[in-house]
């Protein structure tokens, strides 16, 4: 199971399209998913967050808040780290 990784601005612009988020909103829910399924102790890493299009992290909002399990994987012993670029 894999997730594109992109890595140049062009990219940003074109997931701002309303299908294209809801695509990678699922693929990204997928992903995490079958990898916490695979290994409960998983580190999920988002670079460059002021860049991301809107609502791309709204797909992973269940497996940060405060459940016990979703879709019956317990996602408490998985680590989500958020980072952003540094403005000087």
């Amino acid at each position: 199971m894999g997730i594109a990784v992109v890595q140049n601005d062009d990219a940003y612009s074109y997931i701002c399209n309303y299908d294209l988020v809801m695509h990678v909103q699922d693929q990204l829910r997928q992903w995490v998913k079958g990898n916490i399924s695979i290994c409960a102790r998983s580190l999920f890493i988002f670079d460059e967050m002021d860049k991301m299009p809107v609502g791309i992290i709204e797909a992973i909002k269940p497996f940060i808040d405060h459940y016990q399990e979703v879709d019956g994987i317990d996602f408490r012993k998985s680590i989500f780290l958020f980072l952003r670029s540094a403005k000087t």
